[in-house]
């Protein structure tokens, strides 16, 4: 329900606690450092070799076929300074409605400005009087709402991050989203994957917040082996042939826009 924004350098001031293999197999501590701990607190490692590791966190299934995980952990604390945010939708006051899955940040040109977007399951909440949240569907060639809702919702945070506490200044709804998300070299547009709904969702910064810029981008991509005897079998057994949206990359000079399809092929788009 939030997302870790460290201050500092991990590489250089975090605290770490690591495990290593020595030269006959066994696991060792070389060094311990209060922070961050991939171990656990009986001083058990998860530098564990199939078949040659002596530790006793390993059982012998986990000898024989795959690294122990040996109860490892991490905190966010690791960093100094390091502050652990909630993704604040004030949906409800109770904070229940707060968004979840933060999947993916995007610094602005600048370094002013944060982009954190969330993909996931963050879709049927209710108020606190118990009414069903809901958000407009838009129509992807005007912008404009079409009358109908829905209650799937991720979100794009947007945070000014020019000062010591990162500050959020947006929260953008949409209905689906993947893990695409990319600045152009102004500073002043961003883009994000639609996921399923096979659609890229440009924005444009206008009096000072950014907004939707319609027409938005429909790929039209096609499901995976249309127009195939397989196709409408896959779909009868409940799989998913369809494009997914996933990474976003943008040419230098801002013409062109790639989108990586995660389940059919690449594609690309100029717009």
């Amino acid at each position: 329900m939030g997302a870790i924004l460290p201050r500092n350098n991990l590489s250089s001031r975090a605290d770490l606690r690591y495990r290593s293999l020595d030269a006959a197999g066994g696991c060792h501590v070389p060094a311990r450092f209060p922070g961050l701990d991939f171990a656990d607190r009986n001083g058990r490692s998860d530098a564990c070799v199939p078949g040659r590791c002596r530790s006793s966190c390993c059982s012998k299934r986990t000898r024989r076929h795959a690294r122990g995980n040996c109860g490892q952990r991490i905190t966010p604390a690791a960093a100094a300074g390091t502050q652990v945010l909630r993704l604040h939708t004030d949906l409800r006051s109770d904070e229940n409605a707060d968004a979840a899955n933060a999947v993916t940040t995007a610094l602005s040109p600048d370094g002013f400005t944060l982009l954190i977007l969330t993909s996931g399951s963050n879709n049927s909440f209710y108020k606190d009087d118990g009414t069903p949240i809901v958000y407009d569907v838009l129509d992807p060639t005007t912008g404009l709402r079409t009358g109908q809702t829905t209650s799937s919702a991720e979100w794009v945070f947007v945070y000014d991050v020019t000062g010591p506490v990162p500050v959020q200044k947006q929260k953008i709804n949409l209905p689906v989203t993947y893990n695409g998300l990319l600045w152009d070299g102004s500073g002043t547009r961003f883009y994000v994957s639609g996921g399923s709904n096979d659609i890229v969702y440009p924005f444009k910064k206008t009096n000072g917040t950014f907004q939707l810029d319609a027409p938005f981008m429909l790929l039209n991509t096609g499901g995976q082996l249309d127009n195939t005897i397989a196709g409408p079998a896959m779909q009868s057994f409940g799989l998913a042939p369809w494009a997914v949206v996933a990474g976003l990359g943008l040419r230098g000079d801002g013409s062109t826009l790639y989108a990586a399809e995660a389940r059919v092929r690449p594609v690309r788009g100029e717009w």
